[in-house]
């Protein structure tokens, strides 16, 4: 069971494991026990289109729960968060223009993410960063490196957060490698 409050609204869900079939499609089906949402079905497909051009299909279905939902999903996923996606989507399609265009020049660099101002980690989220790396610490993680994590997260790309190697990452960071896994899959644990 998964809880956040949004514009202090309680919701609660459970997520169903995501469904990747490789390299074509992933999802994700929510069932909303609290808050405006009864059910949420995500779903991206990947289609090559000749050459090197792929096209990218993002799906939402929202089934809305009483007026507060029937009012605001619209909005919420229809407006809002559709133009988000948009620009994700387009940053990302530059990234892989970028990056091809690099490789054929033979002129191997890593593009760094360049997130928009107000891009970042909402402010629920944000204070549910600080409750799990506060969490983290009194577990007794070294804290220096809940600091490191917790910028990672902060700052980092989705697509990089979600590669994360754990001995790369320690000796990025210069750190013992034992206690960078540890770290890292108590995050995981503690829904991080």
């Amino acid at each position: 069971m998964l809880k956040m409050r949004v514009a202090g609204v309680p919701i609660e869900w459970e997520e169903s494991p995501f469904e990747w079939v490789a390299p074509s499609r992933f999802g994700v089906a929510r069932r909303y026990r609290r808050g405006p949402l009864k059910e949420m079905r995500v779903q991206v497909e990947l289609e090559p289109v000749g050459g090197d051009r792929t096209l990218l299909t993002y799906r939402v279905q929202a089934w809305p729960r009483g007026l507060l939902g029937a009012v605001s999903v619209p909005i919420q996923i229809g407006v809002i968060s559709r133009r988000s996606f948009g620009r994700i989507f387009e940053h990302y399609a530059e990234e892989a223009r970028l990056s091809k265009a690099a490789a054929e020049e033979d002129r191997g660099f890593r593009i760094a993410p360049q997130l928009g101002v107000g891009e970042g980690l909402s402010d629920v989220a944000a204070s549910r960063l600080r409750t799990l790396s506060a969490r983290l610490g009194d577990l007794g993680h070294d804290r220096g490196l809940i600091e490191r994590l917790t910028k990672l997260i902060e700052e980092g790309d989705e697509m990089e957060l979600v590669r994360i190697r754990p001995y790369a990452l320690a000796d990025e960071w210069r750190a013992d490698r034992r206690a960078t896994l540890n770290l890292l899959l108590h995050a995981a644990r503690e829904g991080m």
